[in-house]
């Protein structure tokens, strides 16, 4: 199956969350979606939760999607999950500290090459970077300024 695209922030996995709950539950009169599109989803909300660092818990429910009805709970699962966790809590994605500290992902890139920013990589340590809730804390008060505690650069 090819996957729309990557999910990088929690947001949109969000929306897309909302939109497959749709699909999954049309109308009365709107023909269900099929089983293999069902375990399509799964299979992606699956990958997705797995990269956001939503627990082990979704990803076993994804594998025993039987229809609709089981893709709607996992979605409803996955989005509470989502909701939960907040914005505040990590790890976080490059795009995701970009978007908070309204900079470019290239900035936040920089900052990561250059060891000004820590970061960790999940897995076998290649390919995804996060970036922890102490690396920003730690981030953010070396680069206070004393007298009005705002960013020096970024």
């Amino acid at each position: 199956m090819r996957y729309p695209c990557d999910m990088r922030t929690k947001q949109q996995l969000i929306e897309y969350l909302h939109e497959k709950m749709i699909l999954m539950e049309p109308l009365s009169d709107a023909p269900k979606p099929d089983l293999a599109t069902c375990q399509d989803v799964a299979t992606y909300v699956s990958k997705m939760s797995a990269r956001h660092g939503l627990g082990g818990d979704i990803c076993r429910l994804a594998q025993s999607v039987k229809g609709p009805e089981d893709t709607l709970a996992l979605l409803a699962d996955c989005l509470a999950a989502l909701q939960t966790e907040g914005n505040d809590s990590g790890p976080f994605t490059v795009e995701e500290v970009a978007e908070r500290w309204s900079v470019s992902v290239r900035t936040v890139g920089d900052l990561i090459r250059n060891g000004q920013l820590g970061c960790f990589r999940p897995g076998n340590g290649r390919g995804v970077v996060r970036i922890s809730t102490e690396h920003i804390a730690e981030y953010e008060h070396g680069q206070t300024n004393g007298r009005n505690g705002r960013h020096r650069h970024l």
